[in-house]
């Protein structure tokens, strides 16, 4: 169950007026119905989950212990930074960029890390494009469409080996490090063979990458994320 956390109403109600703006307003912003926030404000939802607050807090650029109610507001606040991720970039079909080894702190967003791999760095990417449109898990429909983004774990960290119908986070660089892609696929293992494949409506994307974990002919192709759930914001 997500934990839920008590919110001083007042406090709330005073740093949405400070900044000119309405609780519709603030409830639109982070992707909640109109009467979000209204609710909370009212008493009518005295909690709300940690990924919520996280979200007003991002919106109204305060710390979540600017609203939250007891002594222990700063220690709660920091278990809900806690239950974010940092987005890690765009993946993107296609796309070769030149590698930009940028310094700066990475944006977050409200997600739980999974507990399964407590040592492991996980991330969230954003996907651009409809490479993997066509999706499908274990005969279901599961599509992953521009905008959504995926939660990957560092494959290095729990020593992942391809399995057939995973989704990868698939890095491929070329000129000599100079430029790469980053893309989704779907792996599909056929008499011991890993190849990586699209999964789109798209005719551009009908072919897979051969896959060796190294060098193939000049460029280097590897997995550096398993996908384990994706996101959708609205």
């Amino acid at each position: 169950m997500p934990r839920m956390i008590e919110i001083d109403r007042d406090k709330l109600r005073q740093l949405i007026a400070d900044r000119g703006t309405s609780p519709r307003a603030v409830s639109r912003g982070v992707g909640g119905n109109d009467h979000l926030v209204r609710d909370i404000l009212s008493g009518r939802s005295r909690n709300a989950r940690a990924d919520t607050i996280a979200k007003i807090a991002d919106y109204l650029e305060v710390p979540s212990s600017a609203f939250m109610s007891g002594s222990d507001a700063a220690e709660r606040a920091a278990t809900i930074a806690a239950a974010t991720l940092p987005i890690r970039g765009v993946v993107q079909a296609g796309a070769w960029l030149e590698i930009d080894e940028d310094q700066s702190e990475p944006e977050t967003y409200p997600a739980a890390a999974d507990l399964r791999f407590p040592i492991a760095a996980q991330w969230l990417s954003v996907v651009r494009g409809d490479s993997m449109n066509a999706l499908e898990r274990n005969g279901q429909p599961a599509a992953i469409y521009d905008g959504d983004m995926v939660h990957c774990v560092d494959v290095t960290a729990i020593e992942y080996s391809p399995r057939d119908g995973d989704i990868v986070e698939v890095e491929r660089i070329r000129a000599q490090g100079g430029v790469r892609e980053v893309t989704l696929k779907q792996v599909e293992i056929i008499g011991g063979v890993v190849q990586l494949w699209p999964r789109s409506t798209n005719p551009r994307w009908t072919s897979p990458i051969p896959y060796a974990d190294g060098d193939v002919s000049d460029t280097e192709v590897r997995i550096r994320g398993w996908v384990i759930g994706s996101l959708r914001r609205f």
